[in-house]
């Protein structure tokens, strides 16, 4: 019983109802659109999309079957809702056209044209939430008036008699008559509108996804193409059938409403630091020692450099600067998901043996402050923090905060567990640093190794948000102390060992080709990402064509969403579930009689986990971070009980065997 529960986590959704949806993409018509005249209508933008969609729909219906159709803006019942004029047309209006040749053509609400003509083959359901409805167009609408101030303010000379207008007319129209800076204020407000317009579309998508939830068959959603991505990433994730259409006719600009709207609100963004101390000002950092463009770029490289920093001719001199001359340029700038980077490319800018984080001057300029370094003990309180302290002064390694973030003493010891087993004259470890990130390399990552300050980072926030939700989904009645042990300890060790992993070359020890891996190596032939940087920061060259076992990353993301569904389905057997285990692709016989180790597609596969196949560098990392895994834990030398890692932190470790791990000096 105990197995079966154990297994059943790993379940994703009951496979009770086989359930269809199709979902199309729609060019809404305007609410105020009388569209009585069928033939003048069809003038209209939209119409193109909105006859499409209705003639998909119908082909659909007339080849037989019970279908579901899932109406957007309205609640309740449906013949009640559609008993309202929408764009000049109810429900007995329609009927009286169903049998005209052009009722195909006629725009009104595709859900009340269905139910009109087909009332016998299809169920529709007022699907969506009213007050929701009305309060997403209220935001949207509060998002246009603060967009337009901005553009406004924008346009206008702070000092002319119109700025001031205007200003006057935010300030009464907000109640707030202490406004300093309306475009720093405006931008707050949209961006404030913004966020609640994203969690009123999530809001509503899932009243649609309940719904789905209570239906069987075929259902149709037709519906803007913003709920149109997310409900289909999110009934995916659900693993029920899903199909994604964009008709012809629409308009895609709907989809990218959102992302044009934060394009427009953070056109001047502020360019941000990284790699740097606490509190670190940008402006006052001591600007010398050009170098020569010409050494550094190339000029189609200047021109995408002066564009990324706006064409500010004193940013760009930050890219110039090298400060204690040593060949290395002080700064690097770059561009990642709409965040222009201005990073530290010197660990020691002015060359006086203490590292920038650690350091708040340049030369005799105060640049920055340093943070007194807090620990805090939400989920472990045995790390002895003197003993801590003193062992990192030893080692000479520094304990920084760059935010308001607090060290975590339950990082901190496992932390100390693994150093413990490592020859550390090996690894480039200078720094560990607790942060909030700019970015991340995904939604689930937490750790992170900095090659150009040779530090380990960590974001404690996103990690202790991590934790409370795996708590309250799987382990709800597991104390601290428990949870600590039986999870937290192994995801922590496992990232910190493999972020730990990165700092060092492995090459001469691991041949990646003779470890089933093939790629090509792709000349990058960039100057500014190789000139006056620091070694291990130089890219010469990028790997293109990854394939683990001559197979893309992608094909072993699908094999293993493969394996994961076909294990909820073995579960959902019950009984049945050992003896149909056997007729699978991952079934492996061993005299162990555990069902997770004999059906295992780390196992399978020998591989640690399904991340290593993302990249030779990752495999290496993911490899290496099992056997010091392994050297710390030796109770997992049971295959039966590392098994079971792989459904609870979806790692293995002895998918790396401890004779490959001796042939390893870590």
């Amino acid at each position: 019983m105990k197995l079966f529960l154990l297994l059943s986590l790993i379940c994703l959704i009951s496979c009770s109802g086989k359930r269809k949806v199709i979902i199309y993409k729609q060019w809404h018509l305007e609410p105020k659109s009388n569209t009585l005249d069928i033939l003048g209508s069809l003038k209209l933008p939209q119409a193109k999309n909105q006859v499409a969609i209705y003639q998909s729909i119908e082909k659909e219906i007339l080849k037989g079957g019970k279908f579901n159709f899932l109406a957007e803006g309205c609640e309740g019942d449906t013949k009640l809702a559609f008993s309202e004029k929408y764009n000049g047309w109810n429900l007995n209006s329609l009927k009286k056209r169903i049998h005209f040749s052009n009722y195909d053509q006629i725009l009104a609400p595709i859900g009340m044209k269905l139910l009109a003509k087909y009332e016998d083959r299809i169920n529709v359901y007022c699907s969506d939430h009213d007050a929701s409805v009305e309060k997403h167009l209220l935001t949207y609408s509060d998002i246009k008036g603060f967009l337009s101030f901005y553009l406004k303010f924008k346009k206008l000379n702070p000092n002319s008699s119109e700025y001031k207008s205007y200003l006057e007319s935010l300030k009464k129209l907000t109640k707030n008559s202490s406004i300093n800076d309306p475009i720093d204020f405006v931008k707050a407000k949209m961006l404030s509108k913004l966020k609640e317009f994203e969690e009123l579309l999530y809001l509503r998508n899932k009243y649609f996804i309940n719904r789905v939830k209570e239906l069987t068959g075929t259902s149709f959603i037709v519906i803007g193409g913003l709920h149109a991505n997310d409900l289909n990433e999110k009934l995916t994730q659900l693993e029920i059938e899903t199909y994604l259409y964009t008709p012809a006719g629409y308009n895609s600009s709907d989809d990218k409403l959102i992302s044009s709207l934060k394009d427009i609100i953070e056109y001047d963004q502020d360019i941000f630091a990284d790699s740097v101390p606490f509190n670190f000002d940008l402006r006052k950092f001591p600007l010398k020692n050009f170098i020569d463009k010409s050494e550094l770029m190339t000029a189609e490289e200047e021109i995408e450099l002066r564009k990324i920093l706006k064409k500010d001719n004193k940013l760009f001199r930050y890219i110039l600067s090298d400060y204690d001359k040593d060949g290395i340029r002080d700064f690097t700038v770059s561009k990642s998901n709409k965040i222009v980077l201005i990073s530290a490319e010197d660990p020691d800018w002015d060359n006086d043996g203490l590292v920038n984080l650690v350091d708040k001057t340049v030369g005799k300029t105060i640049v920055s402050s340093i943070k007194k370094v807090k620990i805090k003990k939400p989920f472990y309180k045995g790390l002895q923090e003197k003993e801590f302290l003193s062992f990192l002064k030893r080692k000479k390694i520094n304990l920084v905060s760059l935010d308001e973030s607090e060290h975590l003493a339950g990082v901190l010891q496992e932390l100390l567990n693994v150093l413990n087993v490592l020859n550390l004259k090996e690894y480039k470890l200078k720094n560990i640093v607790a942060k909030n990130p700019l970015f991340t390399y995904g939604k689930e990552v937490f750790f992170s190794y900095n090659k150009s300050t040779s530090s380990l980072e960590y974001y404690p926030k996103s990690l202790l948000a991590h934790i409370e939700k795996k708590r309250k989904k799987d382990f709800p009645k597991l104390n601290n102390q428990q949870l600590y042990r039986h999870y937290i300890q192994r995801i922590l060790i496992h990232s910190i060992a493999h972020e730990l992993v990165h700092s060092r070359d492995f090459s001469d020890q691991i041949d990646v080709f003779a470890n089933n891996w093939s790629f090509v190596n792709e000349s990058v032939n960039s100057k500014y990402l190789v000139a006056h940087r620091l070694k291990v920061k130089k890219l010469e060259s990028v790997k293109r064509d990854l394939l683990f076992k001559s197979k893309s990353y992608k094909y072993w993301l699908l094999k293993h969403k493969d394996y994961i569904r076909t294990t909820n389905k073995l579960i959902a057997r019950g009984d049945k579930f050992l003896e149909l285990a056997k007729t699978t692709p991952w079934y492996t016989h061993t005299k162990s009689k555990s069902p997770m180790l004999q059906l295992s597609f780390l196992n399978t596969h020998n591989i640690p986990s399904v991340y290593s196949m993302h990249s030779p560098d990752e495999w290496v990392a993911e490899t290496i971070a099992m056997c010091i895994y392994r050297k710390i834990y030796q109770i997992i030398d049971t295959a039966e009980f590392a098994a079971s890692y792989e459904v609870w932190v979806g790692f293995n470790p002895v998918a790396v065997s401890k004779k490959f791990c001796s042939t390893i000096s870590i």
